[in-house]
């Protein structure tokens, strides 16, 4: 009996374990893509300096660098590329990566019409709070 419940034991940790390994925490994001801490610091910032850091629920930081829309992955650094799939908490560091952009458009933005006091929201205004609750117009 002691034999069985070592064993089960065993099994349960090498199954958490495979587990934990399955998602990873990356270094960067490059335009939407993730990349390992392999991946060269100076490579990187070959193709960007603007920086910003992105934070998830867990406290892991990665080094988000701004790149434009056309941002194509080099070759030469795909082999550090993580797919999406195995980020962990990649969804919290997306919606990082979009708050930050909707809020660079509204600093950036010439249309001062959009901060009139008193002016209503536009029709498809959506945002959620820290706590996840959406607020709508």
């Amino acid at each position: 009996m002691k034999k069985i419940l070592l064993v089960l034991g065993l099994l349960l940790c090498v199954a958490s374990q495979m587990m934990a390994q399955d998602k990873v925490v990356p270094m960067y994001r490059i335009g939407g893509h993730y990349f390992s801490k392999e991946l060269p610091m100076d490579e990187a910032f070959k193709i960007s300096s603007s920086i910003m850091a992105l934070a998830d629920k867990d406290s892991n930081r990665v080094v988000n660098l701004l790149v434009g829309d056309d941002f194509k992955v080099p070759e030469s650094i795909k082999k550090y590329e993580i797919p999406f799939e195995r980020v962990l908490n990649g969804k919290q560091l997306e919606e990082g990566a979009q708050n930050f952009d909707k809020m660079k458009k509204l600093i950036n933005s010439t249309d001062v019409e959009k901060f009139i006091v008193g002016k209503a929201l536009p029709d498809d205004f959506a945002e959620k709070d820290i706590d996840g609750k959406t607020w709508t117009k």
